[in-house]
């Protein structure tokens, strides 16, 4: 998907959907503990999930060995992830099998570069009711933001793709791609916090950011972070 947002930004979502179906959506992160985590999210569609190293010449890509991943829910039940032992630098690829398919049924995402860090942001993010909006990062050249919805509970709804800096809540106007399902927000009635990812041109997330949403249907919901002064068009 990188290259479709990078290159046919104003293509209509249906077809962006329709090559993100055909591919792995993955990028990769560390945990504030260090962890590396390779996130991702599965369809019903894809099976047999494994990983591979991408060589420097193609000898080596052709005769790279692809490990089976042992899954773990990472924001459940939307996102899933796993943690290989890799050293920084080393670019990776998760790859996947269409079920049903017998001609091109291999799928994979974009690579993924591991890096020294994910930088955690803080008053970046502002709710007002009816938008979310954050600065803009352009020093940190994101290819794409990532906003995940989660509930309560902290389990994960859907996750929206966007370009822009200001996504008004439930809609699906000015959005490249949607995983999960929108509907279940509800009036924001399900929706408690949002996570912002700032994904980079090789598949990593250099920062993120948490909101905990401030809206009557909450309870104990009193942090909000403070209003972004004029537009969110200032850099990070």
């Amino acid at each position: 998907m990188d290259w479709m947002v990078r290159v046919f930004g104003f293509v209509p979502r249906y077809f962006i959907n329709i090559y993100a179906n055909n591919e792995v959506i993955a990028c990769g992160l560390h945990e504030s503990d260090g962890t590396l985590k390779i996130i991702f999210t599965p369809s019903h569609k894809h099976a047999y999930h494994r990983l591979k190293s991408i060589g420097t010449s193609k000898v080596e890509n052709e005769h790279a060995q692809k490990t089976p991943i042992d899954l773990h829910p990472y924001k459940n039940p939307l996102i899933y992830s796993f943690s290989p032992s890799v050293a920084e630098g080393v670019t990776l690829q998760v790859l996947a099998t269409y079920k049903g398919r017998s001609f091109l049924n291999q799928i994979s995402s974009p690579y993924i570069t591991v890096k020294a860090e994910t930088i955690d942001l803080e008053n970046v993010m502002h709710y007002d009711g009816t938008y979310i909006e954050w600065h803009r990062a352009e020093k940190y050249k994101p290819m794409i933001y990532f906003l995940l919805l989660l509930d309560r509970n902290k389990n994960s709804i859907a996750g929206v793709y966007m370009t822009g800096t200001s996504w008004k809540v439930g809609s699906y106007n000015n959005v490249a791609l949607i995983v999960g399902d929108l509907k279940r927000i509800e009036s924001c009635a399900n929706l408690a916090s949002v996570e912002l990812m700032l994904i980079d041109f090789e598949g990593w997330v250099s920062h993120r950011a948490a909101l905990l949403l401030n809206h009557p249907t909450l309870e104990g919901s009193s942090i909000r972070a403070p209003t972004l002064k004029g537009r969110s068009d200032v850099a990070l």
